[in-house]
């Protein structure tokens, strides 16, 4: 999945709201809470809210522009990307990808459908995610 969104924060924020999210679920699964300039090659077990557990490494950290990851289960690897780019002033762009690859041809076959059935649903939680750091930004903005 490919999703590119026009924000209307600047990079920089969306990407402290990210990393801190990031930070967060790091700590609840481990008990540590790594610098953030120390994540690229970070890597710990996470357990998935269907129970599964997987081994989760950042495989890229840019302050302000780049997060990435890898997460490894026993069936699956998903590899997810932010990328942000300011565009006009106060507002950035994220380009999102996530891929998904299955450790046969059945579960890929599985994931290719689950994808095409649900994401759309997906894409739609994304957004209204963005949205939310969106209006956090508007309030901080007003409260300063």
């Amino acid at each position: 999945m490919e999703l590119e969104l026009k924000l209307g924060v600047p990079a920089k924020y969306f990407f402290n709201r990210l990393i801190e999210s990031v930070l967060y679920d790091v700590e609840t699964q481990t008990g540590r809470r790594p610098q953030p300039q120390h994540l690229a090659g970070f890597t710990y077990r996470k357990k998935l809210g269907n129970g599964a557990v997987g081994r989760l490494e950042v495989t890229e950290y840019r302050q302000d522009h780049a997060y990435a990851y890898r997460l490894r289960t026993g069936r699956n690897q998903y590899r997810v990307s932010y990328q942000l780019d300011d565009a006009d002033a106060g507002t950035a762009v994220l380009h999102y990808t996530e891929d998904v690859s299955g450790s046969s041809q059945r579960i890929d076959a599985n994931n290719r459908l689950m994808m095409t059935c649900l994401g759309w649903l997906r894409k739609r939680r994304f957004k209204k995610m963005a949205k939310q750091i969106e209006s956090s930004y508007e309030e901080q903005a007003r409260v300063n």
